[in-house]
């Protein structure tokens, strides 16, 4: 089956020389990534019940968004929040 989707800002990365790949990747399982030739704009993780037209989806809106705002758009490798603080419990004396 052949779907059509609409993913302007990947097809203007590529008109302009940039590139995106989607592999699989140790411990992080599929992932797509964006690059216009000088940095990294995207690298997004497929959820697990995700489809790959949702995934380039969201990858084109990375795309659009990092170039907006400068800021690369990192699902693979962000930094997991810091581990909450142990609840204070009291002694029942």
């Amino acid at each position: 089956m052949r779907t059509t989707i609409d993913i302007p800002a990947i097809s203007e990365l590529i008109d302009n020389n940039g590139s995106i790949s989607i592999a699989t990747v140790d411990r992080f399982g599929c992932v797509a990534a964006a690059s216009d030739g000088r940095r990294c704009l995207a690298m997004l993780r497929k959820g697990p019940t995700e489809s790959c037209n949702s995934l380039l989806r969201r990858l084109d809106a990375a795309i659009a968004m990092a170039e907006e705002t400068a800021e690369t758009i990192d699902e693979v490798n962000e930094t997991p929040p810091p581990p909450k603080p142990a609840k204070k419990t009291r002694s029942r004396r």
